[in-house]
Order: structure tokens, then sequence, then C-alpha cells
């Protein structure tokens, strides 16, 4: 598991892009799932933001077959995943240090943590 911080502006459009591969080689990820969350802590019970991430079927309306799209989120065949939160969905993130994951479940069932880290939500000037 690899260990990365990330800022997040209320009110602002944010969004993460990353390649997952093996052996640097990009993976197809048809079949595989991802879920990003963010919490205030880790004891918190339901998350500010859960978002899944799926290539095949649609979840949590946030599904986009390109692996660039615009909106929601994506994991697509050439081992991209892309998530955007939108601005009204970052105006409900409230201002601090919370920390976030991104998990990812293979098609056998087995589950990884490959990202996590420190999320700090800063609030903006002129919203």
């Amino acid at each position: 598991m690899a260990q990365y911080d990330i800022s997040i502006d209320q009110h602002r459009t944010w969004s993460f892009y990353a390649i997952i591969k093996e052996s640097d080689v990009a993976q197809d990820l048809t079949g595989y799932n991802f879920v990003f969350t963010v919490k205030k802590d880790a004891s918190q019970k339901r998350p500010f933001i859960k978002r899944t991430l799926c290539r095949g079927n649609v979840s949590d309306g946030a599904f986009d077959p390109l692996p660039l799209g615009v909106g929601g989120a994506s994991a697509g065949e050439t081992g991209s995943i892309f998530i955007t939160l939108s601005s009204i969905e970052t105006a409900g993130l409230p201002p601090g240090k919370h920390l976030y994951d991104i998990y990812m479940t293979k098609p056998n069932g087995e589950v990884s943590t490959l990202l996590s880290g420190k999320c700090y939500v800063n609030r903006v000037i002129g919203e």
C-alpha cells in the first residue's frame, strides 16, 4: 500500500487520475472494483464521500466508460482510474484534515488497499 496525501478545495471540482501497473505494465481492469472514501478518521462509520468505480457495470451512478471521462469515475481497460468530485460534492466536505483510501477488489475477490493518506479539505475565499 502506498501513502500519498491529497488536497481538495471546497466548492471546486476535484479530479484524481492513476494508472494501475504490475511489472511496469498497465493492467486490464475489467471486472475489478475500486472504492474511494474520505472520512474524518478511521472510526467514522459513514464516510463523507464514498465513490465506487467499476469496469463493465454501473455503480453509484459514478461510472464513465472512458478512462478520462468528464465527471463521475471510471476504471478502464488501459489500467487507468479516474475520480472526479463535483463542486457541489466538495462544498459538502467539512474543512480540515481527514483520511482517505482507495481499495481494489479483483475479480477473484482479493481486496487490497492501493493508496491511502491524509485528505486536506481547504475552505476557499470567494464562495
